[in-house]
């Protein structure tokens, strides 16, 4: 059995090799469950990358990058990813809200764009909770530098 502790900011996850879907919804509330911005009725919603296959209008408020973070506890416990490469053997704290959510953009000194898939235990459109979780020492995920 799968169980979730949500308290005091702080995530945690037994039985980790499930992956949990969550998503936050206009009011608040955490929800197992995917949704639709049309569906729920959302007139306008802010959103980190290009939705792709989208009949949604996009417009760029400006360009936001991405950083990768991982607790002490975590690095120290399961090593710290020499490269990007390294990242495939390691639980990644999946962002929902990005495009390609398995696949982590990240560009090389010769300005490369390099793919790696990575995988991991949850997935969330909340940064916070994967900040949490991270921090908590469940895994490395990747966040926008907003």
């Amino acid at each position: 059995m799968r169980q979730i502790h949500l308290a005091d900011d702080k995530l945690s996850v037994d039985y980790t090799e499930q992956t949990i879907p969550i998503t936050q919804g206009d009011t608040g509330e955490v929800r197992f469950a995917q949704s639709f911005i049309a569906v729920q009725g959302i007139d306008v919603a802010l959103k980190i990358g290009k939705q792709e296959g989208s009949s949604l209008i996009e417009k760029l408020l400006m360009p936001c990058g991405l950083h990768v973070c991982a607790s002490a506890e975590y690095l120290k416990k399961h090593g710290k990813p020499e490269h990007p490469s390294k990242l495939e053997k390691h639980n990644c704290l999946i962002y929902s809200q990005l495009p390609n959510t398995n696949n982590w953009l990240f560009r090389d000194g010769q300005g490369k764009d390099i793919s790696i898939k990575v995988n991991g235990n949850l997935r969330s459109g909340m940064g916070s909770m994967l900040m949490s979780a991270a921090q908590n020492g469940s895994g490395i995920f990747i966040e926008p530098t907003l």
